[in-house]
């Protein structure tokens, strides 16, 4: 998907096409907020007045590499997964076996669907302690692109969450669910720290 022009991006998330949404949103988001914190980064290690922290920025520059890797391939996967789920809607339902077929099909699909955004958001809170840390050692001239960074990572959590509680109320599996909204409960207090501390810093 992030091999198209992005204007194509653009025209298709604002068409009435289910995919790409909100969903691949939240990955360009990701995506951007790593991308500033590698730049806060490279920005670090170029600086000869940085040298006492080079070696850990280092660290953090492989991190950050290894995070925007996985992190590429999510506004993908996001589209895919709710591909799924309209894939099940268009099912014939006349008769019963056909309707049991088609609700475990879009029962799947909202699992995937969930599935997508839970997954992404383990990447994506990786980003928090290191941009916090770059806020620290990190070039100064450059720290407020730290900032935005770690707002984008804010942004991503909040679309991640929210895709996965707005999944979950349609699939019946209630050990599943009650699975996913402990993972909700904790990445929404992660949210909340991080916004917290971004009013402190800004």
């Amino acid at each position: 998907m992030l091999n198209r022009d992005f204007t194509d991006f653009i025209e298709d998330l604002s068409s009435n096409r289910p995919a790409p949404g909100g969903g691949a949103v939240v990955g360009v988001n990701a995506i951007l907020g790593a991308s500033l914190l590698l730049m806060v980064v490279n920005l670090t290690i170029e600086n000869k007045n940085y040298l006492e922290v080079r070696d850990e920025a280092l660290k953090l520059r492989d991190e950050l590499l290894e995070i925007k890797e996985i992190l590429m391939d999510a506004p993908q996967k996001d589209a895919e997964a709710f591909t799924e789920v309209a894939k099940g809607f268009k099912m014939k339902r006349s008769t019963e076996e056909e309707k049991r077929a088609r609700s475990e099909v879009i029962e799947r699909g909202y699992k995937l669907a969930t599935d997508t955004p839970h997954q992404a958001l383990k990447t994506i809170a990786r980003l928090i302690p290191i941009g916090m840390r770059l806020y620290e050692i990190g070039n100064q001239t450059a720290i407020g692109d730290v900032l935005v960074g770690l707002k984008q990572v804010e942004i991503a959590i909040f679309g991640s969450i929210e895709n996965m509680g707005q999944n979950i109320k349609s699939i019946r599996d209630e050990e599943y669910v009650a699975k996913m909204q402990v993972e909700i409960k904790k990445y929404l207090k992660m949210m909340r720290g991080l916004r917290a501390s971004l009013d402190e810093l800004i």
